[in-house]
């Protein structure tokens, strides 16, 4: 008998940030299920839909960051992951207190997340934060093992200093509007400068250049703070 697709919730009020994730997941063979808000999140885990793991924001809208291991926990006893801009032993220690099975920090390169999930899914608790990354057994804090290490993807093709802008923009979210005041520039060229980042990254939209920039960078530079 087939094992059931594994089921990932991303909770993230970025909706980039949520995309991208969730598409390099899906390379990895795992199912991901979006949410910009934790009340909707929150209203999908009362259906008892299958779930394997959560990985929620810190820092959403409509729930106290402190909150929201609790919160899940009253609902269902599923596995939960923090991740967050916030990089301080203080914060995951708490979390873990909390119940949760691990902690990401959101300046940790997005390609290291994967493994991080591998690891979580089969029941080990993982932390990681810029200056380190852990597996804890029993969730004390006494490293069990090594946390394959990340590998930067080479070749990251030669944006303009005006693309670099546009591109951390729109890895920001930001709308070609917005970006277009940002820059005191008009939104049409705005438009070409995405039109030339998609041809040098090779891709068709916004989605797809903010997981090839990414991979392509190795890191993660869409950190704020909580």
């Amino acid at each position: 008998m087939s094992s059931r697709e594994k089921v990932i919730a991303v909770v993230d009020d970025h909706p980039l940030i949520a995309k991208a994730l969730g598409e390099l997941l899906a390379i990895r063979g795992y199912k991901t299920r979006d949410f910009l808000q934790f009340t909707a999140f929150r209203e999908w885990l009362e259906k008892q839909e299958p779930v394997d793991l959560c990985i929620v924001d810190y820092n959403l809208p409509d729930i106290a960051g402190d909150d929201i291991v609790p919160s899940i926990k009253e609902c269902r006893d599923v596995p939960v992951a923090i991740w967050s801009g916030r990089d301080d032993e203080g914060l995951f220690q708490a979390v873990l207190e909390q119940g949760a099975i691990g902690f990401i920090s959101k300046g940790v390169s997005i390609t290291a997340l994967p493994p991080a999930i591998d690891l979580m899914l089969a029941g080990e608790i993982f932390v990681s934060s810029c200056r380190k990354s852990s597996v804890y057994a029993d969730g004390k804090a006494q490293l069990r093992k090594p946390v394959p290490p990340v590998q930067k993807v080479m070749g990251t093709p030669s944006l303009t200093p005006r693309e670099q802008e546009v591109m951390e923009l729109l890895l920001q979210g930001l709308s070609n509007k917005e970006i277009a005041t940002r820059l005191s520039l008009n939104p049409v060229t705005i438009k070409l400068h995405n039109r030339s980042i998609f041809r040098k990254l090779k891709v068709r939209n916004r989605t797809e250049a903010t997981v090839r920039y990414l991979e392509l960078t190795g890191g993660l530079t869409l950190s704020r703070a909580c």
